[in-house]
């Protein structure tokens, strides 16, 4: 069974999330912030991170600069967040990183389609 975590601060979106992937046959984890992801990517090992940007404590994109550095861990990365960034291009080309998604503009289907897509990979 592979293994997603979900890094995101909005708790009804979080929780509808992990349902969704539950029920589509994946085991789920949560974290608020980057800094609860970057602790439990100290101790397990997931095959997908599924991270907003903007939270607080630690955002999504601190949390990519420390990801490698803390956890020597390169897990796929898709960004679901609702900023819209002028450098998302070169974002998206940054390593780890398998893809960027407005969660306003995408339907929770299209996002379980795409988390498929990044784990048949």
């Amino acid at each position: 069974m592979k293994k997603i975590l979900i890094v995101e601060d909005d708790d009804d979106y979080r929780k509808l999330l992990a349902r969704k992937l539950n029920k589509s046959g994946y085991m789920t984890f949560s974290s608020t912030n980057g800094q609860e992801a970057l602790r439990f990517l100290k101790k397990k090992t997931v095959d997908l991170i599924v991270l907003d940007l903007i939270m607080k404590k630690m955002n999504g994109l601190e949390f990519y600069e420390k990801i490698e550095k803390e956890t020597n861990k390169e897990t796929p990365i898709l960004i679901l967040s609702n900023i819209q960034l002028s450098n998302i291009n070169e974002l998206v080309t940054k390593p780890q990183i398998e893809g960027y998604l407005i969660k306003a503009n995408t339907s929770l289907a299209k996002v379980i389609d795409k988390i498929e897509s990044v784990l048949l990979n």
